[in-house]
């Protein structure tokens, strides 16, 4: 099974972090305390079923390393876990490599910059709060342009696609830019559209995307289910308890980390996480 692996797994792969333990020791007379750098895992989620959902990512993360099911992983993806803090703390999907395929369109052939930080922005409502300055070059900002392509402007990139440096495999998705701007009028908002464009990679590349977003798995079912059938979508949206059952695990992996403990630094060294 091959699958498209969403940036939320990533982030919520990591189940552990440092924190210090208290510890006190009699000297004599005198009481001296010192603190021992421990592992405690992460904070539960208040949704037990959305918590279980990430506890499912170890089992994932097994049928990985046992080469069972196949990850991909392509450009956007990768800018999006550039602003996050994730790292290999407990990590359930350690020690595996993805394969990466190829973007239904390259943004940085239509919108680059030397710095990074616009490239790697998402662009959304949570940039904005932060004080950053609206930008040309980042993702909800390109895929707004890709929305408001006329038919006219399409054949115009389509007749420049050699000069723009498009590959075949571009070219047809400009040629079914029709399906990325129906979805994402379906979307609700341009907050969703890089979700919609991960599927619309997806799709393209005759994936399936495994995520932790409902949001993006409801719009699929739902535009899959409208009479019209106004776009053909074979890629489907599937959460960690989805791929489970589809590879027939009934009962998930055990968390290895559990909460309200410390754990010494050696503790999972002999682990793959």
């Amino acid at each position: 099974m091959n699958l498209l692996f969403d940036t939320g797994l990533y982030i919520h792969a990591e189940f552990g972090r440092y924190t210090n333990e208290k510890h006190t020791q009699q000297w004599g007379n005198t009481t001296a305390s010192f603190d021992i750098l421990r592992i405690v895992r992460k904070p539960l989620h208040r949704d037990p079923v959305e918590q279980q959902e990430r506890d499912n990512l170890f089992t994932i993360g097994r049928l990985l390393r046992e080469k069972k099911i196949n990850a991909y992983d392509y450009d956007e993806l990768f800018f999006e876990r550039c602003r996050s803090t994730s790292g290999k703390v407990v990590n359930a999907l350690k020690g595996f490599e993805a394969t990466t395929c190829e973007p239904a369109l390259r943004r940085t052939k239509f919108r680059n910059s030397i710095n990074f930080s616009e490239i790697a922005s998402k662009g959304g409502k949570k940039d904005q709060r932060a004080g950053d300055d609206p930008s040309n070059f980042t993702q909800i900002s390109f895929m707004k342009w890709l929305i408001s392509l006329s038919e006219t402007e399409v054949r115009m990139c389509l007749d420049q696609a050699k000069a723009i440096g498009l590959t075949e495999f571009e070219s047809e998705s400009f040629r079914q830019l029709g399906w990325f701007k129906i979805m994402c009028g379906r979307s609700g908002s341009p907050e969703n559209y890089v979700d919609v464009f991960h599927l619309w990679t997806a799709e393209r590349n005759g994936l399936d995307l495994l995520t932790l977003d409902r949001k993006i798995k409801r719009l699929r079912d739902r535009v899959r289910a409208e009479k019209s059938r106004p776009v053909r979508i074979n890629a489907r949206v599937l959460l960690p308890s989805d791929l489970l059952q589809e590879v027939g695990i009934q009962k998930p992996d055990p968390v290895p980390i559990e909460p309200n403990r410390f754990y010494s630094f050696g503790h999972f060294e002999d682990q793959p996480f």
